[in-house]
């Protein structure tokens, strides 16, 4: 019986070690990304931009999704949208 329960509690803090990983971001330029549509009411530069941003932050790349997000503000200031993606990047 006690092999049963220590068996358990191995099996239980294994599961929850892995809910708790956090997946790393890939380093360097990604070489491929999955198409994304996600109109925003901003400039055309800012919405090639942020368009590039949510693709790599989907894809985990998150330091170069944080520089596209800063383009998409430089190119269109008003882009609330490229201030949305600053914060959650």
């Amino acid at each position: 019986m006690r092999l049963c329960h220590f068996a358990l509690l191995l099996g239980l803090a294994s599961v929850s070690h892995g809910a708790l990983a956090q997946p790393k971001p890939h380093e360097g330029l990604p070489e491929k990304l999955g198409t994304v549509q996600f109109p925003v009411s901003c400039n055309t530069e800012a919405q090639r931009s942020f368009t590039r941003g949510v693709a790599l932050y989907h894809s985990y790349h998150w330091p170069e999704a944080r520089k596209a997000f800063a383009a998409t503000a430089q190119a269109d200031p008003s882009c609330a949208m490229a201030h949305w993606g600053q914060a959650i990047v």
